[in-house]
């Protein structure tokens, strides 16, 4: 078993002894290893060798020469390869958490030297939930990039939680209340709850005046949010729940929207989700003086970041962007 950055520094450690690594000649065989480390996590991250390519926009061979090259010198495999797919080896899996750190600290220091001149420059990283970030993030991307045209800009939406240190994330939206974190945050806006439901449908139902009334109502249930049989009002200064019931359950805020659009039931949605289609007038509101106190939508960002011009561009973008888009 190999075990890269233990025992004596600048050595592989094997079990029967240390295996000195040659040490580099100049800075330029550095900077050649520093570009096989990135070739490296690339196609370990991408799953395969031709998938690694395209990112990078080079051949398959290319990277597999920068891999072989890396087995070379350290005389171990680190890539089982098969035709589909690639699998580390012990020793692959080690050296991809080190050079995992290696290439962040490559990218935090020249984030650091960039802003020696403030002019937003380089890779930045984005993260969001799904919807939202089709609705209100891509959509302002174009903006953003055309007036910062030195920013590459990567963005990853998900549902899932991000942990932004670890998978190497400049700036996540995250929509809800914050719990305690190393994390900076700033709130791009206001993030309400409404119940609506189409006007065809309250054609052929009465419109409901209290929560309560929602019993004898088909209500369409969001199953992305935490007990969505739950809806929550404030009622006389205290929070009260209603266990509602419907036949239609979906995990897609989008997809709930345009249900209750075609007049399936009534939905209780995240108003940056309805916002449009309540300025059209396909959705109405209901029960709004009802309303719970509402949470948050916000732009976190490690510490670091906050060095970053390009962060602190993207950060004071979205703080133009958001609340115009959510009025």
């Amino acid at each position: 078993m190999v075990c890269l950055g233990r025992g004596i520094p600048g050595t592989l450690t094997r079990r029967s002894g240390p295996v000195p690594i040659r040490k580099q000649s100049s800075p330029f065989q550095a900077f050649d290893r520093l570009q096989g480390f990135a070739f490296f996590v690339c196609a370990v991250e991408e799953g395969s060798l031709s998938a690694a390519a395209r990112k990078l926009g080079v051949t398959p061979s290319a990277v597999s020469k920068r891999v072989g090259t890396l087995e070379s010198a350290f005389g171990l495999p680190l890539l089982q390869r098969t035709t589909r797919r690639i699998a580390l080896t012990d020793a692959g899996m080690q050296l991809y958490e080190r050079c995992v750190r290696i290439l962040r600290d490559v990218r935090e220091t020249e984030d650091m030297i960039g802003t020696l001149n403030d002019h937003p420059r380089g890779r930045l990283m984005i993260a969001g939930p799904v919807i939202f970030g089709e609705m209100h993030i891509a959509p302002v991307l174009p903006s953003f990039m055309m007036r910062y045209p030195d920013v590459q800009v990567d963005l990853s939406l998900s549902d899932r939680f991000v942990d932004l240190l670890s998978e190497r994330i400049d700036v996540a939206v995250r929509i809800g209340r914050l719990e305690d974190s190393s994390l900076l945050a700033l709130q791009l806006a206001k993030n309400r709850m409404v119940v609506c439901c189409s006007p065809s449908y309250l054609e052929h139902h009465p419109e409901p005046e209290a929560p309560d009334d929602l019993l004898r109502h088909n209500c369409l249930l969001y199953t992305v949010a935490g007990r969505q049989n739950d809806w929550l009002f404030r009622i006389e200064g205290s929070d009260h729940a209603v266990p509602v019931t419907g036949s239609l359950r979906l995990d897609h805020g989008g997809a709930l929207r345009e249900a209750a659009i075609g007049g399936l039931g009534i939905a209780r949605l995240p108003y940056f989700i309805v916002a449009d289609a309540l300025r059209r007038g396909t959705l109405r509101p209901l029960l709004e003086d009802f309303g719970p106190a509402p949470s948050g939508i916000y732009a976190m960002y490690p510490r670091l970041a906050k060095q970053s011009a390009k962060v602190r561009a993207f950060i004071s973008f979205l703080h133009e962007e958001i609340p115009r888009r959510l009025t």
